[in-house]
């Protein structure tokens, strides 16, 4: 079929809810980062299957949804979890979450925060995030985008953050920023 991508449903060969992405017996790229690596007919296609991990999975054959599974709360990401933790103040959770030897290195001014820095400051309302995504994530690494708002003036950002898990725990984290205004301006600096 031209501009379509066919396979015989015996080809679904796994559903990763981990990181929500379908994968199917003959495409040699599924292990790839590359949206392109599921379906190289790209998002116009009718059965375009994103590698963006979402909340669900689902499958189409020829058309017809085959499959649609969504998680549940206790399937919810390591990263899902952790941001819902920090916001909420969940101390328990985030203390569950997070590695003890784990360094979390800001985009402030070459700060180190350990895993006591991280549960004092979660919930103090210091910093409030909104359009939370997790981009990618997989048992190794993962990668998240919000919008931060700082509760002492600083100008908004959008802040991209990478981590490292080691025994299903946040070891390292790592964080970029862009400023929102042209007039950024960075409080206790």
């Amino acid at each position: 079929m031209e501009g379509g991508w066919r396979f015989p449903f015996n080809d679904v060969v796994e559903v990763n809810l981990h990181s929500s992405f379908v994968q199917f017996a003959g495409d040699k790229g599924a292990n790839q980062a590359s949206a392109q690596a599921v379906n190289p007919h790209g998002p116009s296609s009718p059965l375009w299957l994103s590698k963006v991990p979402a909340p669900q999975a689902r499958a189409f054959l020829y058309g017809e949804e085959i499959m649609n599974i969504r998680r549940n709360q206790q399937d919810m990401s390591i990263l899902t979890q952790y941001q819902e933790a920090f916001e909420s103040g969940d101390k328990e959770q985030l203390d569950a979450l997070i590695h003890d030897d784990c360094k979390f290195y800001p985009h402030v001014a070459g700060a180190v925060m350990t895993k006591s820095d991280i549960t004092a400051f979660a919930g103090m309302g210091a910093v409030r995030s909104e359009a939370r995504r997790v981009l990618f994530e997989n048992d190794e690494v993962g990668v998240t985008h919000s919008i931060a708002h700082f509760a002492n003036g600083s100008t908004s950002e959008a802040v991209l953050a990478f981590f490292r898990f080691k025994d299903g725990k946040i070891i390292h984290v790592e964080t970029g920023a862009t400023p929102l205004s042209d007039d950024y301006k960075l409080i206790g600096q």
